[in-house]
C-alpha cells in the first residue's frame, strides 16, 4: 500500500512538471518567506547595527503658552471662583519640550533634523548613541522643506550611506529608526508605500513625499528611513491620524540638496523663477484641443524672471530641460536642482503654437497678500455664481488697488463652481481669455462660450492666481 501511494505521488508532482514546464524544486526555490529566512532576518540586524550609531535622539526646548489651574481643596467662595476663572483665562508663558531624531551627517558633529523640532528652541540637547549628551547650536533651518542642521561639539561620528531617492520603489522594505515617545534606538519595519505622494496635496519644496507603513510616532521625526542595502532613502516628518500605517518621509535627495546650503550659509539657496502653477486636468485639454502632458502657468510674478523672459499666465508648459512637464510638482524639482544664475529652458503652447523660452533662475522672493470678506448674497447666476463688480472700495480692501473683475459673493452647493471649489471672495479676472472689468461683461463673455469646450476662468485667490474650466455638467454629487 505504501508503495503504490509512493508511485502516485511521485506520478503527481511530475505531472506537474509536465504541465508547468518548471521542475517542483524550482518552484519551490521560488516562494520568498522573508520572516522566516534566516538570511534576509541578518539583512535586517546589519542595516541597524550599521545605521543606528548615526542615529541620535534630540530633546529641545521652547517657551510655549500654557494655562495655568488651581483648585482649592476646600471648595470656592465668590471672590475665589473669580480669582479661579481669572486663572483660568489667563496664559502663562512656559517651557515646552520636543522629543526628537536626528542623524549625523558629518564626523564633526554636523546633524540633520526636522525644522518643527528645533523652530523657536531656547535649548537643545542631543543624546548620542553611545549616551553622551551634549548641548547643541543651530546652523540653518528651513520651513518650507522642513528640515535643520544643527550641530554638537564632537569628532569622529559615523556618518551613514545616503541613497538615492529617485530610485525608491513601492514594495521595497523600509525601516525607521528613531525616538518614538523618547524610546531612543527604536526599529520598526514596513515597505514603501508609495514614492510620489505630494506634500499633503500642494507643491512644496521638499517634493513629492515617500510614503510608507513603517511605524512611525511622534519622536520619529528626523530620524531616517533606510532601506535594506542601510542607505538612507529618506527623513521621517509626518505621520497621518488617526490612520494607521501611513507616515511620510522627505526624500533624501532634497535633504541632501538642503543640508548643503545650510551649512554654507544658513539658508537655503533656492532658485525661483516667479511663477504660479496647476495641474492641466482632462477638462483643460479639452479645451485647448492638447494631449500632451504638461503643466500651466496660472501666475507670473511681475519682473520676476518668467516675466522678463515673455511667459504669461495660461501658457501650457510641456518640457523643462528637455523632459516632459508630468506636473508642477515635477517641473518645481526640475528647477531646485538648477544653482541662482543658471540657465531654465522651457518649451510651451500659447494659443495653439509651440514656443521656446530661455530662463535665468533667480534668488527666491517672498509676497504677503491680504484677503477682506463680502457678505452680499442673491441668487446665484451661471455655474451657481453670484458675482459683483470689484468696486474701488472692494480693491482697496483686497490691498489691490488696481484689481479689475467680478468678486464671488456667493457658491451654491452641488454646482459646477462647488465641484471645482471656487469660493467667496474669489476674484474672476478673465473669461475665455477676455477681460473682465464688471458683471455685464463677465456675463455677456459666459454666455458666448462653447458649452462643449467649457468655460475658462482665470481667477485671483488672495493675490494668487489659477485657472479652471467650467461647464453646467460638472456638477458635485
Amino acid at each position: 500500500m505504501i508503495f503504490i501511494f509512493h508511485i502516485f505521488f511521485t506520478a503527481f508532482f511530475l505531472g506537474i512538471q509536465v504541465l508547468t514546464g518548471v521542475p517542483v524544486s524550482h518552484a519551490r526555490e521560488s516562494i520568498a518567506v522573508p520572516y522566516g529566512n534566516a538570511d534576509v532576518n541578518n539583512a535586517f540586524v546589519a542595516v541597524v547595527r550599521d545605521v543606528g550609531p548615526s542615529v541620535v535622539s534630540i530633546r529641545a526646548e521652547a517657551l510655549v503658552e500654557g494655562l495655568q489651574i488651581q483648585i482649592r481643596e476646600d471648595g470656592l467662595d465668590d471672590k475665589a471662583l473669580s480669582q479661579f476663572l481669572e486663572d483660568l483665562l489667563k496664559r502663562k508663558r512656559r517651557i515646552g519640550t520636543r522629543e526628537a531624531s536626528g542623524i549625523v551627517i558629518r564626523e564633526d558633529g554636523y546633524i540633520i533634523t526636522n525644522h518643527h523640532v528645533v523652530s523657536d528652541a531656547t535649548k537643545i540637547s542631543v543624546n548620542l548613541y553611545d549616551g553622551t549628551n551634549l548641548e547643541a547650536q543651530v546652523v540653518g533651518s528651513d520651513s518650507k522643506t522642513d528640515l535643520a542642521v544643527i550641530r554638537v561639539d564632537a569628532k569622529g561620528l559615523k556618518v551613514p550611506k545616503f541613497g538615492d531617492s529617485d530610485r525608491v520603489e513601492p514594495g521595497e522594505w523600509a525601516i525607521a529608526i528613531g525616538s518614538p515617545y523618547g524610546f531612543d534606538k527604536s526599529v520598526t519595519l514596513g515597505v514603501i508605500s508609495a514614492r510620489s505622494r505630494p506634500g499633503l496635496h500642494v507643491v512644496t519644496p521638499a517634493g513629492e513625499l515617500i510614503q510608507t507603513d513603517a511605524s512611525i510616532n511622534p519622536g520619529n521625526s528626523g530620524g531616517p528611513l533606510v532601506n535594506i542595502k542601510g542607505e538612507i532613502i529618506g527623513i521621517n516628518s509626518i505621520v497621518v491620524r488617526p490612520g494607521q500605517g501611513i507616515g511620510f518621509a522627505i526624500p533624501v535627495n532634497v535633504v541632501k540638496r538642503v543640508m548643503n546650503d545650510l551649512i554654507q550659509s544658513g539658508r537655503v539657496m533656492r532658485p525661483w523663477l516667479g511663477i504660479g502653477l496647476q495641474e492641466l486636468t482632462p477638462e483643460m485639454k479639452k479645451y485647448f484641443g492638447i494631449d500632451l502632458p504638461g503643466t500651466m502657468i496660472r501666475q507670473v510674478v511681475e519682473g520676476g524672471p518668467c516675466d522678463r523672459a515673455g511667459l504669461m499666465a495660461g501658457d501650457i508648459i510641456i518640457s523643462v530641460e528637455g523632459k516632459e512637464a508630468l506636473s508642477p510638482q515635477y517641473v518645481l524639482n526640475t528647477v531646485l536642482d538648477k544653482r541662482i544664475g543658471q540657465i531654465v529652458s522651457m518649451e510651451g503652447i500659447r494659443k495653439g503654437k509651440r514656443f521656446m523660452a530661455s530662463v535665468i533662475a533667480a534668488d527666491e522672493l517672498g509676497h504677503a497678500y491680504s484677503r477682506a470678506r463680502v457678505t452680499t448674497v442673491d441668487t446665484p447666476r451661471h455655474f451657481g455664481l453670484l458675482v459683483k463688480t470689484v468696486t474701488p472700495g472692494i480693491a482697496q480692501k483686497v490691498d489691490q488697488p488696481d484689481m479689475e473683475g467680478v468678486i464671488i459673493i456667493a457658491v451654491e452647493s452641488g454646482s459646477p463652481a462647488h465641484a471645482a471649489f471656487l469660493m467667496i471672495d474669489d476674484i474672476i479676472q478673465f473669461v475665455d481669455g477676455r477681460k473682465i472689468r464688471d458683471e455685464k461683461g463677465y456675463h455677456s463673455a459666459v454666455k458666448r462660450s462653447d458649452p462643449e469646450k467649457g468655460t475658462l476662468l482665470m481667477v485671483d485667490r488672495a493675490g494668487s492666481t489659477f485657472f479652471v474650466v467650467l461647464r453646467e455638467d460638472n456638477k458635485k454629487p
